[in-house]
């Protein structure tokens, strides 16, 4: 069990932290109409992460609940990426949808950090959906 917990955060690329990120802070977002969530990344260099400035883009794009933990991505939907230069000097970059079972994504947004630099998502309680509405 310790090691499945530490795998979660510790095994696992930039984009996919942004997105438990993402599953995590959405979990404390009200349920009332208009509620707000502003939510933290606090990009890591290892493993597979960053070594100084980078891009994190969240293309637009929802999922359908399907039940029993299935989803499916809806037409067109884009993805979570985050690119970079890695220690070695070599242009890097991850992607995931994982993030869109928890976040409805109305437009595509992108923010320029710089290392080790946090970037804040916002979320709003929309018809019974959390929707991305700001980056920063």
């Amino acid at each position: 069990m310790v090691t499945l917990a530490f795998c979660t955060t510790a095994c696992t690329d930039a984009a996919t932290r942004v997105a438990y990120d993402i599953e995590s802070g959405t979990g404390k977002l009200a349920s009332r109409e208009g509620a707000r969530v502003e939510i933290p990344h606090s990009p890591r260099r290892w493993p597979e992460g960053c070594a100084g400035s980078y891009v994190l883009r969240i293309e637009k794009g929802a999922a359908e609940n399907l039940g029993h933990g299935n989803f499916r991505t809806q037409p067109d939907s884009g993805s979570l990426s985050v690119q970079c230069y890695g220690s070695s000097g070599n242009r890097t970059g991850w992607t995931t949808t994982y993030h869109l079972r928890f976040v409805d994504v109305p437009r595509t947004v992108e923010i320029e950090k710089k290392a080790d630099e946090v970037a804040f998502i916002e979320v709003e309680q929309r018809s019974g959906r959390a929707v991305l509405v700001g980056l920063h």
